[in-house]
């Protein structure tokens, strides 16, 4: 699969479509990987490319592909500002969560985010009731 997309990401390094699935190859394969020094050549370039990025940096799943290869080198110090940030924003994904769990790092959900999820759910709902109530006037 790298093979394929690396030559796509040179081309189009801040397409999304092509820059998330070719980090969670590198990562992946990484992980796999039995030789420890090309496991961890292997992250450090995928951590260099994430932080290259010019285009939707502060996106959520590039910040949490950022953590996961922070961790897997051993830099939590520089992991721990993005989790934090990740954490205040209320990002949830699975993958994400086990990376954190495997390394025994707390993720409890963030209730302050939750209540303005519940909050914009229930103004979509009004705003979608009082719409239909229009219509049948």
């Amino acid at each position: 699969a790298l093979g394929i997309l690396k030559p796509l990401l040179a081309q189009n390094p801040d397409e999304r479509e092509i820059l998330l699935p070719t980090l969670q190859a590198s990562l992946l394969l990484a992980s796999v990987t039995t030789d420890r020094s090309a496991s961890q050549a292997l992250r450090e370039r995928a951590l260099q490319t994430m932080q290259a990025v010019k285009i939707g940096r502060d996106d959520p799943r590039l910040l949490a592909l950022q953590v996961e290869a922070m961790l897997a080198l051993d830099r939590r110090d520089e992991a721990n500002p993005l989790i934090k940030r990740l954490w205040t924003e209320g990002y949830r994904d699975p993958e994400f969560a086990t990376v954190l769990e495997r390394e025994h790092i707390d993720y409890p959900s963030n209730p302050a985010f939750a209540a303005q999820l519940l909050a914009a759910t229930r103004q979509v709902a009004d705003d979608g009731a009082a719409a239909q109530a229009d219509k049948g006037k």
